[in-house]
């Protein structure tokens, strides 16, 4: 396999594994008081201001849902109430560990370029 891509299946991986654990969040809002990811550990910069709007929520012992999210932030900044419905699509908890691992080791290699 070619490096471009090699590097190309990297990033859809790690959007793929991004989606899936903010779907995770969503679905299970306990997760978010589990995890030791940040907003900056993601790539894509909606997922960054996703991730920090569903820690914020959770501090106020809020329940995370696309209402709260939409309530605390105008939707579009974020890909828009679809999007969120999108993110429940790929959510599978009992996976959650594995995709925290995806996202923080390519954080820790330095390839969560913004894409």
């Amino acid at each position: 396999m070619m490096l471009a891509e090699q590097l190309q299946m990297e990033t859809r991986n790690l959007c793929l594994a991004e989606k899936a654990l903010l779907g995770s969040f969503l679905k299970e809002n306990h997760l978010l008081h589990d995890t030791i990811i940040l907003p900056e550990h993601f790539a894509e910069g909606r997922h960054r201001l996703l991730m920090q709007l569903m820690k914020k929520i959770h501090s106020l012992s809020r329940a995370v849902d696309a209402i709260t999210l939409a309530l605390d932030c105008d939707p579009e900044h974020y890909g828009g109430l679809s999007y969120v419905q999108e993110l429940l699509s790929y959510a599978n908890p009992v996976r959650f560990e594995d995709y925290e691992e995806i996202v923080l080791e390519q954080w820790r290699n330095g390839r969560n370029e913004t894409f």
